[in-house]
């Protein structure tokens, strides 16, 4: 998702899109369960490891949704990863 925001900033940086545009604009944030599956995948199902994990992967989201914002997106949805 990072490399896709500095893609997304050089593109603003760039001018592509107007402010009018990116006011009127909603990115849609989509945190699939890949990372989860992964992480279970080399270290099984222990619980503490799994919530330290998670906590790293909101922190993440929570930067990365501060930066599209700073771009200029006043609207963002997120949508959540499914149940497994």
């Amino acid at each position: 998702m990072t490399t896709q925001i500095d893609f997304f900033q050089r593109l603003v940086e760039e001018k592509v899109f107007t402010q009018q545009q990116l006011n009127s604009s909603i990115a849609l944030v989509s945190l699939a369960g890949n990372d989860y599956a992964a992480f279970l995948a080399r270290n099984g199902r222990d619980i503490q490891k799994l919530t330290a994990f998670m906590k790293t992967i909101i922190n993440q989201l929570a930067i990365n949704l501060k930066r599209i914002r700073g771009l200029g997106v006043k609207r963002i949805a997120v949508t959540a990863i499914e149940p497994m």
